[in-house]
């Protein structure tokens, strides 16, 4: 199946860790705000409201998913792609999450992030030569990831460290060496 779910492991902002995502709330938590529409941050201002974390399968994986008609196999090889994103956020949250401190940002405190994992099995609709117009089969999970965090010295909520780029191609590594072990357990090469 499908999914939007909470990657949430603190199950701050009243959010529950796998539970499904609630709109509102992923609105209202992108913008900052508390349920009464006043700023969660205790500055004002962020230039970035989220980060989104793509996680792909190569072709051939999502091509498996779009052409079995096994559904015990179709729903296996989802799960593996939903244990291996959620493998690789694991270590990004436990390594490289942090709430800025301090006068422009520059102190750093270690915090749990809270995402919002969506789950899609094509890619956009495009156009192609002979006219027609159809999505090709793609799995990937927009991991959104708030620019948000409680501060666990103070309990206080302040904007994450955005910059993740040298991290994002290790959580990437991560994630297709886990989906590689889950998908060789169903027996793929």
């Amino acid at each position: 199946q499908l999914t939007s779910v909470w990657f949430a492991r603190a199950g701050n902002f009243g959010v529950k860790d796998g539970g499904e995502v609630d709109l509102d709330l992923f609105a209202q938590l992108h913008a900052g705000l508390d349920t009464n529409g006043a700023s969660l941050l205790t500055t004002n201002g962020r230039s970035v409201e989220g980060i989104d974390i793509t996680f792909s399968p190569a072709k051939s994986v999502s091509l498996a998913y779009a052409l079995t008609t096994d559904e015990i196999l179709r729903r296996a090889i989802l799960a593996a792609h939903h244990r291996a994103v959620r493998a690789a956020l694991t270590v990004l949250d436990d390594e490289a999450i942090f709430a800025r401190r301090g006068h422009d940002g520059l102190a750093r405190e270690k915090v749990i992030m809270t995402a919002a994992l969506f789950t899609h099995d094509t890619a956009r609709s495009e156009h192609h030569l002979d006219g027609s117009i159809f999505s090709d089969p793609l799995i990937h999970t927009h991991s959104v990831i708030y620019n948000l965090a409680v501060r666990p010295s103070d309990g206080t909520i302040g904007g994450i460290d955005t910059r993740l780029g040298p991290h994002k191609l290790c959580v990437g590594g991560i994630y297709h060496a886990h989906l590689a072990y889950e998908l060789s357990q169903l027996g793929f090469a």
